[in-house]
């Protein structure tokens, strides 16, 4: 094999790896950075307060918003999460993947009934399992769920606290 030939083959391998350092693991970084700067067990939700300018548990937070966010992590088993939306104002609650893509949302104008209640596996047959519960099939094993309340008017904010502190995590397979 001649030089040029090793030279080029040489590049592609490190482009190659360069591609999936960069795609592949950066997200999942990126993902556990956030979860060891917040303090934050994994399958247990953190309710923020108002946000100001200081905060940064949630990258790039908006003030107009209460968060709830969580890790999770489906290796001991699947998880439940519930929760209520407010009547008054925009609600949602978002799945994201360990490379951050997001793959399920689900918003107040979704949920007439005002309360959400779902089972997250990595375990397709889990559909079958639990036949009477809403179950989402996650992409990967860890991830984040993201719950956002519009605060609408500062003087309903202790009856959107109420709202968000309603969301649960609880893990099936104690």
């Amino acid at each position: 094999m001649n030089m040029t030939v090793k030279s080029l083959l040489i590049l592609i391998l490190s482009a190659l790896v360069g591609y999936y350092l960069i795609i592949y693991l950066t997200p999942r970084y990126i993902l556990l950075k956030i979860k060891f700067n917040s303090g934050s067990k994994m399958n247990v939700p953190v309710y923020s307060d108002v946000i100001t300018d200081t905060d940064r548990h949630i990258v790039m937070p908006n003030p107009d918003f209460l968060y709830v966010a969580s890790g999770y992590n489906l290796w001991k088993g699947p998880i439940l999460i519930s929760g209520e939306m407010p009547d008054s104002t925009y609600s949602s609650v978002a799945l994201y993947s360990d490379n951050t893509m997001n793959y399920y949302i689900r918003n107040d104008r979704q949920t007439p009934e005002k309360k959400f209640n779902f089972i997250l596996t990595r375990n397709k047959e889990d559909k079958t399992k639990y036949s009477n519960e809403e179950v989402i099939v996650s992409p990967s094993a860890m991830g984040t769920i993201l719950t956002r309340i519009l605060i609408n008017k500062p003087e309903n904010i202790d009856q959107l606290k109420e709202v968000q502190r309603s969301v649960k995590i609880e893990e099936l397979n104690k």
